[in-house]
């Protein structure tokens, strides 16, 4: 077996007038994303594992994104329409999310919108399967006027918090795995 440690790739994206951009249709609404951070890692682990760890149980997401406290709420299988309410460490706030785009050991989009529509976030995770290994994409950003504001003022932890995410998933997927 490899042996070799997670490789992560922490690509940066581009800003001003080449904005990257990712949409997602939701119950006929667009919501746009802009700037977002995108980050992508091989894990040591199958992505039936990392799936198995991570992803099935929604309310033990804060064991690998760090920012929450807790979701609740969750009001069916890890499946598209699946609702919950994710609360933030740092302040409390509760924010109503919905899954899309789950496709079991490959796929999930988390999305949202909150302060009367003004904010949006959005995470999409994708495992790729390359050999024993996965790789895993985390893409994870904010739209609508608020939403664009509170990415500028808080970049910086956006940023962290995507990394770390991802750093937690790959650790506790290796352990689960025994490759850790």
């Amino acid at each position: 077996k490899n042996r070799r440690s997670t490789q992560f790739d922490w690509g940066l994206q581009p800003r001003g007038r080449t904005r990257e951009r990712e949409r997602e249709t939701k119950r006929g609404e667009e919501m746009t994303v802009e700037n977002p951070v995108v980050r992508s890692a091989v894990c040591r682990a199958p992505a039936a594992t990392i799936w198995r760890e991570c992803f099935a149980d929604p309310s033990t997401w804060p064991q690998w994104d760090e920012d929450l406290s807790s979701v609740t709420d969750v009001t069916g299988p890890l499946e598209d329409g699946t609702r919950m309410t994710f609360e933030m460490k740092k302040d409390g706030a509760k924010f109503p999310m919905s899954l899309s785009g789950v496709e079991t050991h490959r796929q999930l989009t988390f999305a949202g919108s909150f302060a009367f529509g003004l904010a949006s976030a959005r995470g999409h995770l994708v495992l790729t399967p390359e050999g024993e290994h996965t790789r895993i994409q985390y893409t994870f950003g904010m739209g609508g006027l608020m939403g664009r504001l509170l990415f500028r003022i808080y970049a910086k932890e956006m940023i962290d918090g995507t990394e770390k995410g991802l750093e937690n998933i790959c650790s506790l997927s290796e352990k689960a795995a025994g490759t850790k």
